[in-house]
């Protein structure tokens, strides 16, 4: 059950914005800019791109995002096909209230340009950037990862660092989450520059119909770090700051109350009605009141392999604190992102620390 405290609305209203028209403005991409570059200076292309974004939520935003991005590059119509799925129950509208022209599977054309991208134990089925469009034909992109441009600098993580990942927090916004939504968040009170949002991911119910092998992958990458061990961490920050409380954000009815068990803190949660069956909508919307109060805190607390709470560092451009492995040594990261739309990472012993740094981490004042 969540602890009341102090309310702030301020990252409730970043996901929330005006239509798809405005985009160009949030994105930092004008009209004519690096579209227009692309294109060799033709502006007139409006034909479709068309995103298909599968997997799970966060799957799902990374597609989404990065999808709407490369249609302001391109200079396209953006289209989604948005189908609910054992990994996400919820229909789009479920979630979002941007009036996107929505098609159906169905609607897929032999003639569209096609591109379907994905990641897995071996790594990316294909690189994961799409060229520019060379005519007039629809663009079909399915995939649950973030895509790029042909020719643009990209790492070769599952998740690119540098301009993109800002990009991807303006375009967030883009979504417009529903209202019920936001105000199911503000019912969650805590006082932001006091609480650290922790997120632990758990592996899907066994119930979830992916394939053996996905079910093998989750138990290796989400079980990998232990409640002990984040209870731990609870108690190292505590020992730096007495007054710091702690949102926590997890799929885990196991791991709250073992982490209630172990830690002398004072921790916040959402409880949620369909956390542990992502086949119910109410699960992905559990999830999205989760990275609106996520977003809230000051900095984020999470594992390396968590797609989910980067999304919500990047509304308000948290500070992370990143878990790479369960180690005494060098096993945490500092990452902090800057107005600038620069990045910088601590692999010092120092990394933990910096995230209750008010000199460093401005979201504590």
């Amino acid at each position: 059950m969540g602890v009341e405290g102090v309310a702030c609305n301020q990252s409730h209203q970043l996901l929330s914005s005006p239509s798809l028209k405005g985009i160009h403005r949030l994105a930092g991409h004008a009209p004519g800019g690096e579209g227009h570059l692309l294109h060799g200076g033709k502006t007139e292309m409006a034909n479709r791109l068309i995103v298909e974004p599968v997997g799970g939520l966060t799957n799902r935003l990374m597609a989404l995002t990065s999808g709407l991005r490369l249609a302001n590059v391109f200079n396209r119509d953006f289209a989604l096909c948005w189908s609910p799925a054992e990994e996400c129950g919820a229909e789009f509208a479920d979630l979002f209230t941007n009036d996107f022209e929505l098609v159906s599977p169905a609607a897929h054309d032999p003639d569209f340009v096609s591109y379907h991208i994905g990641h897995g134990a071996t790594g990316w089925n294909r690189e994961p950037t799409i060229p520019p469009p060379q005519d007039d034909k629809d663009i079909w992109l399915k995939t649950h990862g973030v895509i790029t441009y042909k020719g643009e600098v990209r790492d070769a993580s599952f998740f690119p660092s540098g301009p993109v990942l800002f990009d991807l927090g303006r375009y967030v916004r883009v979504l417009r989450v529903r209202d019920d939504i936001r105000e199911t968040a503000e019912t969650i009170r805590f006082p932001p520059n006091k609480t650290i949002g922790l997120h632990i991911r758990r592996p899907y119910n066994q119930n979830v119909a992916i394939s053996s092998a996905a079910h093998a992958n989750e138990q290796k990458i989400y079980n990998s770090i232990s409640d002990e061990y984040y209870s731990q961490l609870i108690g190292r920050l505590l020992e730096l700051d007495r007054d710091i409380s702690f949102f926590l954000s997890t799929n885990s009815v196991q791991t709250e109350q073992a982490l209630r068990s172990l830690c002398r803190a004072e921790i916040f949660t959402f409880a949620k009605t369909g956390a542990d069956d992502t086949r119910l909508a109410s699960s992905a919307r559990d999830a999205l009141v989760d990275l609106l109060l996520l977003s809230d805190t000051f900095g984020i607390v999470r594992q390396v392999d968590s797609h989910f709470a980067l999304f919500a560092g990047l509304a308000t451009l948290c500070t992370n604190l990143v878990l790479v492995r369960e180690s005494s040594s060098l096993a945490l990261v500092s990452i902090r992102f800057m107005e600038n739309s620069g990045i910088e990472v601590d692999r010092t012993d120092g990394a933990l620390k910096k995230l209750i740094l008010k000199n460093y981490n401005f979201r504590r004042y």
